[in-house]
């Protein structure tokens, strides 16, 4: 098999798209079967879009970098088919932050490129993360 993009350039696309409401792009870049899995909570790839299109629709003058994006990846595993990808992450506005998780990819190789499959996220409260 030969990937045309790596899993860390798709995964960088990915990240980009999804802070910044691109529905086309994340449509792209997350498999069929996508799903955020938030706790006990689970969400659907076209509930997750649907959830940015009203945020985007409820706040319409948001601009890109509103939100500072942080990680720290704790480990990658890829595969010739698949890889996972965990570690923590913070979100912050105006330098405050307003969320922190932990959390655990999914990604498979389908139509020869990579897409990610789950997301999986747990809220955490610790000032000492990313």
């Amino acid at each position: 098999m030969n990937k045309k993009y790596s899993l860390k350039q798709m995964r960088e696309v990915w990240i980009d798209a999804y802070l910044n409401g691109e529905v086309d792009w994340l449509a792209y870049l997350e498999a069929p079967s996508f799903f955020v899995r938030k706790g006990a909570e689970q969400i659907s790839k076209a509930g997750q879009m649907a959830n940015i299109e009203r945020s985007q629709a409820k706040f319409p003058n948001r601009r890109p970098g509103d939100v500072e994006f942080k990680e720290l990846i704790s480990e990658i595993r890829e595969h010739t088919e698949w890889a996972t990808v965990s570690g923590f992450a913070s979100f912050r506005r105006k330098g405050e932050i307003v969320s922190q998780c932990e959390f655990f990819e999914l990604w498979l190789v389908l139509e020869n490129r990579w897409q990610i499959a789950s997301l999986c996220i747990e809220d955490i409260n610790r000032a000492a993360r990313p």
